[in-house]
């Protein structure tokens, strides 16, 4: 009986170190930070709930998660939504696109001669090049293994996981 016992107790002492043991280690691990790159254009009725849903994920993943809004020059109550999270806790960070590359003009305000698809105004500038700019501004680092993600382009919603 006593021998029974000190086995059962042996194995829930090494069940135990092993879980303490498992915790330090995933503990000092770095883990991967998540940056979601959202691009605004008149969303003030979603924005709140997209970086709500961004922020519970991180609460129930333990992941970090950034978040920065790009400002594609919306005319609505986006970027004052944007605006009043850091006085709730959640840190979102903010980028503006410069006019140029929201209408299409060079810095001298005249129009560059664009493809006609651009021109018209469906996508002034490809995800490729946004996003070397804002690793250029220094808003994205390489390490970062950003999402951008077109909150007007039905498609790109599927990045987020919502």
């Amino acid at each position: 009986m006593i021998t029974i016992l000190f086995g059962v107790l042996g194995c829930y002492i090494l069940a135990a170190i092993s879980v303490h043991l498992f915790r330090r280690w995933s503990r000092n691990r770095s883990r991967q930070q998540r940056h979601f790159i959202l691009l605004a254009d008149n969303n003030q009725q979603t924005m709140e709930w997209y970086i709500r849903s961004l922020h519970r994920l991180e609460r129930k993943s333990g992941t970090p998660v950034k978040i920065t809004v790009v400002d594609k020059g919306s005319t609505d109550e986006t970027m004052a939504i944007v605006d009043r999270f850091p006085k709730s806790g959640i840190h979102v960070e903010k980028a503006v696109l410069p006019a140029s590359v929201r209408d299409g003009t060079n810095e001298t305000g005249k129009f560059r001669k664009l493809p006609i698809r651009r021109r018209i105004g469906m996508r002034p500038v490809e995800p490729l090049h946004l996003m070397w700019m804002l690793q250029a501004e220094g808003i994205v680092t390489a390490r970062d293994h950003a999402v951008l993600v077109d909150l007007r382009n039905p498609a790109d919603l599927s990045k987020l996981p919502l």
